[in-house]
């Protein structure tokens, strides 16, 4: 079973020290939809999926498997590190 994208986004995150707004800037997006994407409110767009692979490693292939369920699990993840 593969890991889900989100849980490494939030490893990612927590290792190197990016906060929702870094790692936005990082990908060229803003903090809005970062965060809407992490939530389960916005699915990433292609553009997107690629910077997310190119930044953490994340295939833009993995995102269909995601849940909403899942998608939380990240801002939980976030909350702990904070």
């Amino acid at each position: 079973m593969k890991k889900s994208p989100l849980l490494m986004i939030a490893k990612a995150m927590r290792k190197h020290g990016l906060s929702q707004v870094a790692l936005a800037a990082r990908l060229g997006i803003n903090q809005g939809n970062l965060s809407r994407i992490l939530s389960g409110k916005q699915a990433p767009g292609p553009a997107t999926k690629v910077a997310f692979e190119r930044e953490l490693g994340i295939a833009p292939d993995a995102w269909p498997r995601l849940s909403g369920t899942a998608l939380r699990a990240v801002e939980r993840v976030e909350q702990r590190a904070a």
